[in-house]
């Protein structure tokens, strides 16, 4: 049981597809925060599945999973870009299953929106502590970006993106905004500039071998003179303090450079 904001409902709701294994790193640690979360699982693979599946059933007050009802795209070639051509429809699917939690369960307070390849990281509770009793109404931070393990962090990766709410029943996605900003929210109204709220995981290897199994082709798009920096400990347990601290300094090295000297790293 999380031991700040207590008397809140923190709810957290998000899209599921393909990611295997690594599905666990986002629900474990939603698991340390929320007080339900919302999947919507768009196609899943059997592992996924099993995986959700699993933890809907070992925490039944906590988990809520649909199956998405979007039609399907017809061209196997296209199964890369499902999520990107349907964004509004699926992001209207999850907020649909979190507003059934709100008005048959209990009302939300606080929305958590991340994606299925990004964790918040240990300075949440302190983050949503301000956020609560400030005027902003969202939060939209930019992420670490890590590379291969959770050890390597490195610096091209997303721009900022909202991923915190203050819940309202008439949140809604369609017509899309860009960095997955929701409407009623006024961008004036943000608490923006926030460097490290969370963490963007798709570049380490559990994702990765997870799109290479549906897409062989695929190529992680990171840039070979993108700098790298090791860690002390996991990406996820960095303040905000700490992370820009950490990319003020000269970088170990170069993306191109790891990639030559892996086994040595």
């Amino acid at each position: 049981m999380r031991e700040f904001l207590k008397d809140l409902n923190i709810t957290a709701c998000v899209g599921t597809w393909k990611e295997g294994e690594g599905v666990r790193y986002c629900l474990d640690n939603l698991l340390k925060w929320c007080d339900y979360i919302a999947i919507i699982q768009d196609d899943p693979d059997e592992l996924t599945n099993r995986i959700i599946t699993e933890y809907r059933e070992k925490y039944p007050d906590v988990f809520r999973v649909e199956i998405s009802k979007v039609p399907k795209l017809n061209k196997p070639e296209n199964v890369g870009r499902r999520e990107r051509v349907y964004r509004s429809e699926l992001a209207e699917e999850r907020l649909a299953l979190v507003r059934k939690i709100h008005n048959e369960e209990r009302p939300v307070d606080i929305l958590l929106t991340p994606d299925s390849d990004e964790v918040f990281t240990d300075y949440l509770p302190e983050m949503l502590e301000i956020f609560w009793k400030s005027n902003w109404t969202s939060i939209c931070a930019k992420p670490i970006e890590v590379y291969d393990t959770p050890y390597f962090i490195h610096n091209r990766g997303l721009m900022s993106h909202w991923r915190v709410y203050k819940y309202e029943p008439t949140i809604h996605f369609t017509p899309r905004r860009y960095q997955d900003h929701f409407w009623v929210y006024p961008a004036r109204m943000a608490w923006r500039g926030m460097d490290g709220g969370f963490v963007h995981l798709s570049s380490i290897k559990e994702f990765y071998n997870a799109k290479r199994l549906i897409c062989p082709k695929t190529v992680l798009d990171v840039h070979p003179n993108a700098k790298i920096w090791k860690l002390n400990k996991p990406a996820w347990e960095l303040t905000p303090e700490e992370y820009i601290s950490i990319i003020r300094k000269p970088c170990d090295f170069l993306l191109k450079d790891y990639e030559k000297n892996k086994d040595n790293n």
